[in-house]
């Protein structure tokens, strides 16, 4: 049951080629949740979005945690805005069309 909806830490680890003690770190800052079934630590498979976004902001800006928290805070709140925003033009566009 837990390999359909988690992934082993440790083979994502070995997939990115990165160190446990980075997947650590970010459970530790609240930027990545983790499950731990039975002894074994995994990551529930709609977050490894989460996670690769990570290693890229990591990877490509150099940022440091609190850096790559502020990030995915902003991207977050982007995304929340573009649903919302997205929701009025619909509510927007049905309004003008019992205009007509």
């Amino acid at each position: 049951m837990a390999a359909k909806n988690y992934i082993l830490i440790t083979e994502l680890c070995t997939h990115y080629k990165i160190d446990i003690e980075f997947v650590d770190d970010l459970h530790e800052y609240g930027l990545l949740h983790l499950e731990t079934i039975e002894t074994q630590r995994y990551l529930p498979m709609e977050r490894i979005a989460d996670l690769e976004r990570i290693i890229r902001l990591r990877n490509d800006l150099k940022l440091n945690y609190e850096g790559i928290d502020v990030v995915v805070n902003l991207l977050e709140r982007l995304e929340s805005l573009e649903i919302e925003l997205s929701s009025l033009r619909n509510k927007l566009n049905q309004y003008k069309i019992h205009q007509n």
